[in-house]
């Protein structure tokens, strides 16, 4: 029985950016651009011809490229990296000629678009922060005078996204989206602090009505001490940083949760714990664990979304200033 040749086509829309940022530990040098991704599968061994066209909304061509190619195994891959988004896109109508077997497909192109604003805990905007998706699809944003960014991405579950800027980590730490079900246009503020929190997770016990979860937080102040602490400029992140001395002591005092924006009153259990490394004796009690009682008043939902948000007291000379930090776990089931 012969296979079907099976093709699949992703368009990453974003214009081009590159990062570049000094940390104390490495050199972060990311970068992405838009470009059209198409992959084959069962193919016929072989020489193959593939042409690729781009169409808009009113079914003109936006963008087209023809390549020939060998194929090895019965499988190829090819990635066309574009000099500017393109404008309206589509569908791609793509024809593969492999072999003696000629196919056309019309795949559609379905992108959301996320967006929203950059501002610190203020409301005051934060011109030139980068908004990363942190996962096989990389792109990256920055946030225009206003504040203001947009991502226009490929459908889909993404589980990490998070906004940072120049100021990282010695002044601000990063905001984090986790677990983003994007199958439509969203729109989320980032707030930029100087605490975070980090690898939020978090699953439902329908048995007894709660949510567990547990996370990892810092603050610009402990960054600053533990650097410190070095000789040069360049270090690799090792056990010291992960001393569980560098991390914020947090309590119910200090720490909120939010679910669908319902604030939950008297978290029941809060405690510290190893969360990055469990098999690290040296990270130990690294993280917070908490747990609490789904509220009664919250309306049934396809999904749900937990915030954890953190206001962590320290005193330097000159008085007492407030770290702020937050995240949201999205896509949690609760029924």
């Amino acid at each position: 029985m012969e296979k079907t040749v099976l093709i699949t086509a992703i368009l990453l829309n974003n214009p081009a950016a590159h990062l570049v940022h000094d940390l104390p530990y490495k050199k972060m040098d990311w970068q992405s651009s838009p470009r059209i991704t198409i992959e084959a599968k069962n193919l016929q061994i072989g020489s193959s011809e593939l042409e690729v066209e781009v169409r808009d909304s009113g079914d003109k061509q936006v963008y087209s490229f023809k390549d020939s190619f060998e194929s090895k195994d019965g499988t190829h891959a090819i990635e066309k990296i574009l000099a500017a988004p393109l404008k309206d896109p589509a569908y791609f109508l793509v024809k593969l000629k492999s072999g003696e077997e000629e196919i056309t497909n019309k795949l559609q192109i379905e992108l959301a678009r996320l967006y929203g604003t950059v501002t610190d805990f203020d409301g005051k905007p934060v011109q030139g922060a980068w908004i990363t998706v942190l996962d096989d699809r990389m792109q990256i944003a920055v946030s225009d005078n206003k504040g203001g960014y947009e991502l226009f991405l490929p459908k889909g579950n993404y589980n990490c996204l998070a906004a940072a800027n120049d100021e990282y980590p010695f002044k601000k730490l990063e905001n984090y989206i986790w677990n983003l079900p994007l199958n439509q246009d969203y729109q989320y503020d980032f707030k930029l602090g100087s605490a975070e929190v980090f690898r939020l997770m978090a699953s439902a016990m329908p048995q007894n009505n709660t949510i567990s979860g547990s996370f990892v937080s810092w603050t610009s102040s402990l960054m600053r001490k533990w650097a410190a602490t070095k000789s040069g400029p360049k270090y690799e992140m090792g056990d010291e940083l992960m001393d569980n001395k560098y991390a914020p002591v947090l309590n119910t005092d200090n720490t909120s949760f939010y679910l669908d924006g319902i604030k939950i009153e008297n978290v029941p259990l809060f405690e510290k714990a190893n969360i990055l490394f469990p098999r690290n004796k040296i990270a130990k009690d690294l993280g917070y664990r908490f747990e609490f009682f789904v509220p009664k008043n919250l309306p049934a939902k396809q999904y749900h979304v937990l915030e954890v948000r953190v206001e962590y007291p320290v005193q330097p000379e000159g008085g007492v200033i407030v770290e702020k930090g937050r995240a949201t776990l999205h896509n949690l089931e609760i029924y």
